[in-house]
């Protein structure tokens, strides 16, 4: 009985150093893909903050692109306000020039148009064809 407990006894210890050894062998691999996830997860880490660094420049310079824009989009309308009286007052001052409006010259096809109170237009009032504006809408998704 003393020598079958011994075999048993050896044949545990033989087992379970075998286990051992094939744990060891199971952790050396995962250490050493612990290694290589561990430089690609920094690698990416980096990748990541490189972007986020990209996109805080993007996102300052269309800032600063919009106050530009802005800025310039104000300044037409100045201009386009000014172009108008400017057209306003030379339509103006040919009427009072000449007596005929040349508006009246240039989309007349057919003849003079009828007028309630005469065929002309009052001297010193202009006609000022007002200028479309449309509203810029953002595109509905």
């Amino acid at each position: 009985m003393g020598f079958l407990s011994d075999v048993l006894l050896l044949s545990a210890a033989l087992l379970s150093a075998l286990y051992c050894w094939v744990l060891a062998r199971r952790l050396k691999k995962l250490n050493n893909m612990d290694n290589d996830l561990g430089a690609a997860i920094a690698a990416l880490s980096a990748q990541v903050e490189e972007m986020r660094m990209a996109l805080a420049d993007v996102a300052q310079s269309a800032d600063s692109r919009v106050e530009m824009l802005q800025s310039v989009t104000s300044q037409a309308n100045r201009a386009a306000d000014r172009l108008e009286l400017t057209l306003a007052a030379l339509h103006e001052n040919e009427i009072a020039k000449t007596g005929i409006d040349p508006l009246d010259r240039a989309t007349d096809v057919v003849g003079p148009r009828a007028r309630p109170g005469g065929a002309g237009r009052s001297p010193g009032v202009p006609r000022i064809r007002p200028r479309s504006r449309r509203a810029v809408t953002e595109p509905q998704t």
